[in-house]
């Protein structure tokens, strides 16, 4: 998790394709970074994303878990202003 001050954060909504592929690796989840990508899948993307999405790219149960628990930290907090 990043420990950083509000002023430095920025909703999920404004990240990349490839910035997903940076929160990814913060997570040590950098091995879908590809799959995510091939895929298009934004920031905006990773606020609506359910479990099943995650799943139809691979993501095994687990990491999908800690992903969608973490984009719920994201959706509330916001991500950092740079990654």
């Amino acid at each position: 998790m990043y420990h950083i001050f509000n002023d430095e954060l920025r909703a999920l909504s404004t990240v990349s394709v490839a910035e997903v592929g940076q929160l990814l690796l913060s997570l040590e989840l950098g091995q879908y970074s590809s799959a995510l990508a091939a895929a298009r899948v934004s920031g905006a993307d990773l606020e609506v994303a359910c479990d099943e999405d995650l799943d139809e790219l691979n993501v095994t149960s687990v990491h999908r878990r800690r992903l969608l628990a973490q984009v719920v930290e994201w959706r509330t907090h916001g991500v950092p202003k740079r990654l």
